[in-house]
């Protein structure tokens, strides 16, 4: 019976080895999902600043285009360029754009904050799940040795099973 029970062991020994395998390669392949899915978000975001760059820039120039027609007919109108409600239309204008050109940039700007957040987010969860995967193997390693009654992984020493007393 010594010789099954040693035998029985070794085949624990093995399934351990097999199921630590499984844990970290499970665990590295969480990591590397997540770690690409990180640098995609990474670019995302990247995409996304430089898109707010480029709406900010075209909203200036909207907005520089614009008063120069406010201005250009107000001339044409014979009425001063400078005057007062000229004065008027041009800030309110201006603010209109302004307003605008925020909300348009603050929302592309936000979602880019929101993919760097989510891209750090994942490189940390893929680091957790590779340390959960190491510890997982570890801890299913000490479970294994600990039960096994044979000794560890289940090897036995031959002379002690070979002697017989009487």
């Amino acid at each position: 019976m010594g010789g099954l029970a040693g035998a029985a062991g070794g085949a624990s020994g093995g399934g351990l080895g097999l199921t630590a395998l499984a844990s970290i390669v499970s665990a590295s392949g969480t990591q590397a999902s997540d770690q690409f899915q990180a640098e995609v978000l990474n670019q995302k975001a990247q995409v996304g600043q430089a898109a707010a760059t480029e709406v900010n820039a075209n909203y200036v120039q909207k907005l520089n285009m614009t008063l120069g027609n406010i201005d250009a007919v107000r001339a044409a109108g014979h009425n001063n360029p400078a005057g007062p409600e000229a004065s008027v239309l041009r800030g309110t204008t201006e603010e209109y754009a302004n307003e605008s050109k925020s909300i348009a940039v603050g929302n592309i700007m936000q979602q880019s904050q929101m993919d760097t957040a989510s891209a750090n987010y994942l490189n940390h969860a893929g680091s957790f799940a590779m340390l959960q995967g190491v510890l997982g193997a570890a801890g299913g390693a000490a479970t294994t040795a600990a039960s096994t009654k044979s000794g560890i992984f289940g090897l036995t020493n031959p002379s002690v099973s070979a002697v017989s007393v009487g």
